[in-house]
């Protein structure tokens, strides 16, 4: 639970840094408003990845509206050469970008081309029985301590991002799920005191 003190108790700035602890602010008020905050080191390390983590997604978000979003059957044609999808989904730039990387990691670094035309066909596919069944997508928030809109689904170990906004869906990124993709998207050492 939060503390309530007035600036003037920093005089005793001992007295006033005890009572700060994790989960529990102290707030500073001057002249009888609240003015300052006083967060334990955990808190605001957790309020920085969090924020982070949204500009991360957002950055997804934004590419589609500045730059367009494609149906996922645009999707397939742009990363697979003419693979067609019947479902309207709509990805992010930023999320081909993941795609198209995905596909050379696996083609050129593996030397699997003919496996990485699977798990981007794979991954696409997924993405769009989520057109049908929208709510078979996982909450973030039920992964890790952060609260948002945004759903991710599984597929060949790759996590893809979803929003759903009214009768669209929107891809925003896919990352790695085999790797700490909390700590990438957070740029902190270790991301997995954010998991349940």
């Amino acid at each position: 639970m939060p503390a309530i003190m007035p600036v003037s108790t920093l005089r005793s700035y001992t007295e006033v840094l005890d009572g700060v602890q994790p989960g529990s602010p102290v707030f500073l008020t001057k002249n009888g408003h609240g003015r300052y905050a006083i967060l334990d080191m955990e808190d605001y390390d957790r309020l920085m990845d969090e924020r982070m983590l949204f500009s991360e997604l957002e950055r997804g978000r934004i590419s589609g509206e500045s730059e367009g979003w494609v149906s996922s059957s645009m999707c397939a044609l742009i990363l697979s050469g003419g693979l067609t999808m019947g479902v309207e989904v709509l990805y992010s730039p930023v999320a081909i970008h993941d795609l198209d990387a995905i596909w050379e990691w696996i083609a050129i670094e593996n030397e699997e081309p003919g496996g990485a035309d699977r798990v981007i066909a794979d991954i696409l596919e997924r993405v769009d029985t989520l057109a049908d069944f929208p709510l078979s997508s996982t909450p973030l928030d039920a992964r890790c301590s952060i609260r948002s809109d945004w759903r991710f689904v599984e597929s060949h170990g790759y996590l893809v991002f979803v929003r759903l906004c009214e009768n669209q869906l929107f891809v925003d990124r896919v990352l790695s799920g085999k790797s700490d993709y909390l700590r990438r998207l957070f740029s902190v050492e270790d991301g997995k005191r954010y998991y349940h």
